[in-house]
């Protein structure tokens, strides 16, 4: 059995398929699914193909974000400006979460994105470079930790 399968099995508290000799069956759970299932993937097919584009400024959606706190200090306040003035509508929720229970947040849907300098993606989440960083230490000419090596580690 799949892990999908079992996982399925497990939210729905049925076997959902069964087998009947050499022929494997839905159960009547499973179809009684089927109908909603159906109905939503065909909606889903629908949004994915429609020809409405997204219009931040019309927008009144909903969206639910991982930021760690460093990320969220340095890009927030630079993201909320924008948002107020190209989606004045939009609500977005941030949270601060381990890393794990990031991508498990993905996976479940209960995050629409991430930003973070520490995910490591699982073939099934998608993401992509925002910018890269160099962080640096300064200190003033003839400071004491200057004039020798200096080591984080």
């Amino acid at each position: 059995m799949s892990s999908a399968l079992s996982r399925l099995h497990v939210l729905f508290k049925d076997d959902l398929f069964i087998r009947v000799g050499r022929m494997i069956e839905p159960t009547p759970r499973a179809i009684e699914l089927s109908v909603g299932v159906i109905r939503m993937l065909r909606e889903m097919e629908r949004l994915m193909t429609s020809e409405v584009p997204f219009e931040p400024a019309l927008s009144d959606d909903h969206f639910f974000g991982r930021l760690s706190d460093l990320v969220t200090y340095l890009v927030m306040p630079q993201l909320a400006g924008e948002f107020l003035v190209q989606a004045p509508g939009l609500k977005v929720d941030i949270t601060h979460v381990s890393v794990d229970q990031t991508i498990v947040m993905l996976e479940n849907d209960q995050l629409d994105f991430a930003i973070s300098t520490q995910l490591k993606l699982p073939s099934n989440i998608s993401g992509e470079p925002l910018f890269t960083d160099q962080m640096i230490c300064v200190m003033r000419s003839g400071h004491p930790p200057g004039s020798r090596r200096f080591d984080v580690g």
